[in-house]
């Protein structure tokens, strides 16, 4: 039973090690949406970078110890707004809840944050607040940092929705267009081809007149000049 539950914590150590590893390891590759380094203490926090109105998202908080400290507690206000600027939405969350860590220990917390859906599309914010106390010689001191960032920016789906669309129409009307003036330029050439051989039409028309004309006038003539027999 023993060598079981020794199994158990080692295997549940890992995970949370590997948690944590993987945070830093982000850490390392993302910059951070709002830090804090002051005394005995860095803080990163970690938001997604846009989200639509009623989507889920994950804020992540990386606490780092440079100093023995006690007591860390870090919480946020998370605001947006509703009706058209007319309204508010407010949540509080804790991410780190007075947690002890030893000088080169850190630890990472993640809250899932689901956005109504009734939030006005544009930027999401926070207001921070950290507070510590660092362990040390004669007397513990205690701190606190304040500060704010944008948890989010909303898009707005409605509005990406019609752009989509205006988008199809513009292309199907642009094919349509293209097309029409392929059948107006056929269709001016036609034309064009049409009355030029309606012109050579009229133009043997006024040749066949003028000889007929003539033909008959040449006839005419030479009876008229052809002498009478007796």
């Amino acid at each position: 039973m023993n060598i079981k539950k020794l199994l158990i914590s080692t295997l549940l150590s890992t995970f949370l090690l590997s948690l944590v590893f993987s945070f830093v390891a982000k850490a390392d590759t993302q910059k951070p949406d709002w830090r804090c380094e002051e005394e005995g203490i860095n803080v990163n926090v970690y938001t997604s970078p846009q989200a639509y109105p009623n989507d889920t998202i994950t804020i992540t908080v990386i606490v780092e110890a440079t100093k023995n400290l006690k007591g860390i507690y870090v919480a946020a206000l998370i605001s947006g707004s509703k009706s058209e600027g007319y309204g508010n939405w407010t949540t509080f969350v804790t991410f780190v809840n007075y947690t002890d860590l030893p000088l080169g220990n850190s630890t990472a917390k993640s809250q899932s944050l689901k956005i109504p859906p009734d939030v006005d599309p544009g930027l999401i914010h926070s207001y921070i607040r950290c507070r510590w106390t660092v362990s040390q010689q004669p007397f513990p001191e205690d701190y606190t940092k304040d500060g704010s960032f944008s948890v989010t920016y909303l898009r707005n789906r409605p509005f990406e929705e019609l752009q989509l669309a205006y988008g199809e129409l513009n292309a199907s009307y642009s094919t349509l267009n293209s097309s029409y003036n392929s059948l107006n330029a056929s269709y001016n050439e036609l034309e064009s081809k049409h009355l030029g051989e309606l012109g050579n039409t009229r133009n043997l028309m006024y040749v066949f007149v003028v000889t007929t004309v003539v033909s008959v006038a040449s006839a005419a003539f030479f009876l008229m000049r052809r002498p009478k027999s007796w």
